[in-house]
């Protein structure tokens, strides 16, 4: 009887180790699995930011041209204004000249409007 206990006692145990093994097999497999997913996800993240890369570098591009264009059409601006200034001196230069009369003492009201 006490032969039978023992091996019905082995039979429990060994029962229980295969069971734990199952388990941690089903562990270690859950763990694996999880592993290649994260790995498949940084791969496939790192693909998607290859594929981004020249996109980007595109708009770095433009957005470069376009503040080149900006750059120049407001130095375009700035010396036609610069330039008008300078002629609108000269053109009031010439006309207060103009409105002087000969002994140096300047006309506030011209008579050139008035026809007689």
């Amino acid at each position: 009887m006490e032969e039978e206990r023992t091996k019905v006692l082995i039979a429990i145990e060994k029962q229980r180790v295969a069971e734990k093994e199952a388990e941690t097999k089903k562990i270690m497999a859950i763990s694996e699995a999880e592993k290649n997913a994260n790995v498949r996800k940084i791969l496939m993240q790192q693909k998607l930011t290859e594929k981004d890369i020249p996109r980007r570098e595109a708009d770095i591009e433009n957005q470069m041209y376009l503040d080149r264009q900006k750059s120049l059409a407001d130095a375009d601006y700035y010396r036609c204004h610069f330039q008008n200034s300078k002629l609108l001196a000269v053109i009031l230069t010439v006309s207060s000249i103009a409105e002087t009369d000969t002994n140096g003492y300047h006309r506030p009201y011209s008579n050139r409007f008035i026809t007689g």
